[in-house]
């Protein structure tokens, strides 16, 4: 079994885990236990030193866990492993990035970083394009690398509604805090302009359309489902409320969208730039949502979940 795009952190263990529970509760009791082996996929810059020195902790021989750990470093885009040598593929949170920000977009989105308020139909069109060539490339190389009936598990990202209508409490107020840096000479234009974010969140109608036409599996099951801010962070934010003057919810915000953007903003501003940056993200954050109706600050994201089977012929 393979679980692509696993990161490194202390939770990258266990998709891997609950597969195996998965397998020996499906087993009849006085069965003996399957032998495991699974690999770990991510890009190559990944820590997978710090997965391996986890795995006594989490997969050691007090767990009952029979199972090999191997990594597989490289492009979920490309061809991984061996034809027909998987049984289950795994991938969450992973899907929604692009390998690459899709050309010719420089040009044309420079008030944004992302599909954003005022990006042009060509931006999003673009954004679509990269994402169908993306999505095929990934479906063909894991049908090839699938045993016949061998099964995918995906989880990602995706858009309740088939409108691109922007990110107003996340993606955008950063390309509002980075405006304003540029205007305050605080960054260059031409770093701001070259600046796109390689992620697209999908429609559950795209996927379908998709999926259909690489041919290569069949689509079990997809659920769409709709998550509430309020719903999942409530602890989380009143965590935040320190008894300053700053909005709870805002500084979740941040940090949220910190952990994701933080290595790309250094990157490409420079690690100087990252503190004020977020800091004036999350003043901007706090404004937006103080001038929000209550509908509007019901903040809601959509996880999309399938579930496919490579076909025999």
């Amino acid at each position: 079994m393979a679980d692509l795009g696993c990161s490194s952190g202390p939770n990258a263990l266990l998709p891997t885990i609950n597969m195996m529970d998965a397998v020996r509760e499906a087993c009849p009791p006085d069965a003996d236990l399957p032998e495991f082996q699974a690999f770990l996929n991510d890009l190559p810059d990944n820590d997978f030193n710090a997965i391996f020195r986890s795995i006594p902790n989490s997969l050691g021989p007090d767990k009952n866990h029979k199972c090999s750990v191997a990594a597989v470093a490289g492009s979920f885009y490309n061809k991984l492993f061996p034809s027909n040598s998987l049984h289950f593929v795994h991938s969450s949170y992973s899907l929604h990035w692009l390998s690459q920000v899709p050309e010719g977009i420089e040009k044309m989105n420079t008030r944004d970083i992302y599909i954003g308020e005022s990006s042009p139909t060509e931006v999003v069109e673009a954004y679509v394009k990269q994402y169908e060539k993306d999505l095929t490339a990934f479906l063909r190389y894991r049908a090839d690398e699938l045993k016949p009936g061998g099964r995918m598990v995906l989880v990602l990202l995706g858009r309740g509604t088939p409108l691109h209508t922007g990110t107003p409490y996340l993606v955008d107020p950063l390309t509002e805090a980075l405006l304003q840096f540029v205007s305050e000479g605080l960054i260059e234009e031409e770093k701001l302009v070259s600046l796109n974010v390689p992620s697209y969140s999908p429609h559950k109608d795209e996927m379908k359309e998709i999926i259909e036409k690489e041919g290569s599996l069949t689509l079990d099951r997809l659920e769409v489902t709709e998550m509430n801010w309020d719903n999942i962070t409530g602890a989380a934010v009143a965590e935040e409320d320190d008894g300053s003057n700053g909005s709870p919810a805002a500084k979740f915000l941040t940090k949220t969208i910190r952990a994701v953007m933080e290595p790309m903003v250094a990157a490409h501003f420079g690690e100087s730039v990252v503190d004020p940056l977020f800091l004036r993200y999350e003043q901007l954050v706090a404004r937006r949502l103080a001038a929000a109706d209550d509908e509007k600050k019901n903040l809601k994201f959509w996880n999309l979940s399938l579930s496919l089977t490579k076909k025999s012929n």
